[in-house]
């Protein structure tokens, strides 16, 4: 019964790893496209992200740089 059982998770084990690469060479098919079509970026997610946050942190030094006004921007109090 043991005998069964090790031969049964090496058979699912050689079918997760064929799953793997083939899952693999499907990705890198639809990645590299057809002939006349450009490669795709798989990580343009992560691109546009370092992006966004630096675009960010340059308006957060641009308004650092802009002088403010002296005095409140808050109404009088009316008592």
């Amino acid at each position: 019964m043991r005998e069964g059982w090790q031969r049964r998770r090496e058979m699912l084990m050689v079918q997760e790893r064929c799953l793997f690469e083939w899952q693999n060479m499907v990705a890198g098919a639809s990645r590299k496209g057809y002939a006349s079509e450009d490669e795709l970026q798989w990580d343009s997610y992560k691109i546009i992200d370092k992006q966004l946050q630096q675009e960010w942190l340059e308006s957060i030094e641009k308004r650092k740089m802009i002088a403010r006004p002296k005095g409140s921007k808050r109404a009088p109090k009316i008592a």
